[in-house]
């Protein structure tokens, strides 16, 4: 007899009441065939607990925003738009974006050392100016191109030619020889705006006589030999600028 039939035998002879109880199964059925599901459960039929998820231990897991220092793909820049810096983990493994530093809102934080007009207690003064504006660069640093140099305070700063004496900023006294160039006479002055003041130089050869020129060129000043007491000849002028009366003749014409 096979299996299904033995099966079959059973279970009428169980409904007629043949007058015997078994509580025997019919061979061939596996011991506890009927509770091996595959399922994970314990010995008393209940599923294993899934394992807890644990703050503070590092790895973020479940409804974690981070742990620790793991914040997944999350960072200043992706949770606030042009900001830098770095993201910290609270207590709770919630994400803390107080340390995110966004250039532009007007608040310094972190190594920003200027934010819009905001520049805490720093001016032109104390980076070493006498006055101006500070400006702050795209990048939160600042630009001292508004700030600038007293003239007058003894000092040659950048854009100063000389301050107070006509001397400039290597130290070198200056001529009218090194600044209009040579052959020149006069003294150079250092003006109000601390730049060089060449009025009181005179240039040979640009055929105006000046400051301690004789003469210049063709320009004599008026003198002639007859004006120097010589019968006769021509008065020249030198390229230093100085009469030449040897082109005069004759004797000094008494007085």
């Amino acid at each position: 007899m096979d299996y299904s039939t033995r099966w079959l035998a059973w279970l009428v002879a169980g409904m007629l009441g043949a007058g015997c109880t078994s509580s025997e199964e019919p061979a061939g059925i596996p011991e506890g065939s009927g509770t091996d599901d595959g399922s994970d459960e314990s010995s008393s039929g209940e599923p294993e607990p899934e394992p807890e998820d644990v703050c503070g231990d590092g790895v973020r897991t479940g409804p974690e925003e981070c742990d620790g220092t793991e914040f997944g793909s999350a960072t200043c820049a992706s949770l606030v738009t042009g900001a830098t810096g770095q993201l910290t983990c609270t207590e709770e493994c919630s994400i803390n974006t107080l340390s995110c530093v966004l250039c532009g809102n007007g608040v310094l934080e972190g190594n920003e050392a200027c934010d819009g007009f905001n520049f805490g207690d720093r001016t032109c003064e104390t980076e070493g100016f006498d006055s101006g504006t500070l400006q702050c660069g795209l990048s939160c640093s600042i630009d001292l191109s508004g700030c600038e140099l007293a003239c007058g305070n003894g000092v040659v700063d950048e854009g100063e030619d000389c301050d107070t004496l006509p001397i400039d900023a290597a130290g070198t006294r200056l001529t009218c020889e090194g600044v209009v160039g040579s052959p020149s006479f006069g003294d150079v002055e250092c003006g109000d705006d601390c730049l060089v003041d060449v009025s009181g130089c005179s240039v040979c050869g640009d055929g105006v006589v000046e400051a301690e020129e004789q003469c210049d060129g063709e320009q004599l000043a008026g003198v002639t030999c007859d004006s120097l007491g010589l019968p006769g000849g021509e008065v020249s002028c030198t390229r230093g600028c100085v009469l030449d009366a040897s082109g005069c003749t004759g004797e000094p014409v008494p007085e």
